[in-house]
């Protein structure tokens, strides 16, 4: 998991100023060490800024939620490399 992070760390176009993890890994004190150890900036869990890093998960699938009610594209192509930007899910009335 270090090497997999390590190595996504590397490709980004500038290296980060800090890192937050979450989910289960914010829980892992071997993980946070080995990844402090192989990283220069500061690595940190959203629960140092106050939101339980169980919650982000819920949290981006609340976000998508209201980008798909509002019509809003999600930035696919940046985020996946997909061709387009791209309105995600489906509404469907009772």
């Amino acid at each position: 998991t270090v090497e997999t992070l390590k190595q996504g760390i590397a490709s980004l176009p500038e290296p980060p100023t800090e890192i937050l993890i979450s989910g289960g890994g914010a829980d892992n004190a071997t993980l946070l060490k080995r990844l402090q150890h192989q990283n220069p900036c500061p690595i940190r869990t959203t629960r140092e800024l106050g939101i339980s890093p169980h919650a982000i998960e819920a949290m981006m699938c609340a976000w998508l939620a209201k980008q798909r009610l509002d019509n809003q594209p999600i930035e696919l192509k940046t985020i996946t490399g997909a061709q387009q930007n791209s309105i995600l899910g489906g509404i469907w009335a009772p």
